[in-house]
């Protein structure tokens, strides 16, 4: 079984209802409910344990447009949300069992929804997908030539910066936020002093960001979606290397702040 498993699952709401703009925590309080019905002893360390949590969530995605932070959900209406798990005992667990035995309707944010479909394979849907950190970490040589990594930030994206949230994705944050969970979950580790390296080494060359408030009750997280471009600057063949690894594995892990709860959903694009 591959570490790394994304799998989409899309839903539809049997009866209508409102919902605060941000759902990742419901989706999150799906999975880990999900887990500890069916394997307490392995729910307890994905709640406390983890210094890096194995798996990443989204929140509902492709609903309406929020009105003054609430979204108006109708009888019928479809959506859709990922849950990932970045290790190998949890990505057959997930296939295996918490999938098989997931009941329908499910109950997010207080609201009912009926299964419609799931996925696992990113040529059905791009949000879905399995990969394994030694194919990631054996990028083929033809990355040596990229000159430029396309990044989308789909769920809003911050950092923790001291004591305050930066809703910008700076190179070194960026690296940072993939590295650090990397050399927590991955197989082969990677040096620290990539940090420096791309402190001085990377760019922002591009980008197009919005700031985009996240409310969840009385919390409210401001953070930034849409896309930006890194570009290397006299990089050596290896760490850009390395580098494209952590762009692809952002897939999988997310960018920054609270990704076990819908935020920081990044892809590299092609």
């Amino acid at each position: 079984m591959s570490a790394l498993t994304a799998l989409v699952i899309e839903v539809e709401a049997l009866y209508p209802g409102t919902l605060d703009s941000a759902t990742g925590q419901a989706v999150q309080g799906l999975w880990l409910n999900h887990w500890k019905r069916l394997h307490p002893e392995l729910s307890q360390p994905l709640h406390d344990q983890y210094p890096v949590k194995p798996y990443t969530v989204s929140p509902l995605m492709g609903l309406p447009l929020p009105v003054r932070g609430r979204v108006a959900i109708q009888r019928g209406d479809r959506a859709w949300f990922r849950v990932v798990s970045l290790d190998s005992l949890l990505s057959e667990k997930l296939v295996e069992e918490w999938l098989p035995l997931l009941p329908s309707p499910i109950k997010i944010a207080g609201l009912e929804w009926k299964i419609i479909q799931t996925w696992y394979d990113n040529h059905t849907h791009a949000w879905a997908g399995q990969a394994d950190f030694n194919l990631l970490s054996s990028a083929p040589n033809s990355c040596q030539e990229r000159q430029e990594w396309h990044l989308e930030f789909i769920t809003p994206t911050t950092f923790k910066v001291g004591k305050h949230n930066l809703p910008f994705p700076l190179p070194n944050l960026l690296i940072n936020s993939w590295l650090r969970r990397w050399n927590r979950l991955g197989v082969e580790p990677i040096a620290e002093e990539l940090l420096s390296q791309a402190r001085d080494g990377l760019a922002v060359s591009a980008y197009s960001l919005k700031t985009v408030p996240a409310r969840n009750n009385d919390r409210l997280i401001i953070g930034c979606v849409g896309e930006l471009t890194l570009k290397p600057i006299g990089l050596d063949a290896q760490t850009r290397r390395i580098i494209e690894a952590l762009c692809k594995f952002a897939f999988w892990a997310g960018t920054g702040q609270h990704t076990t709860q819908g935020f920081g959903m990044t892809r590299l694009k092609e």
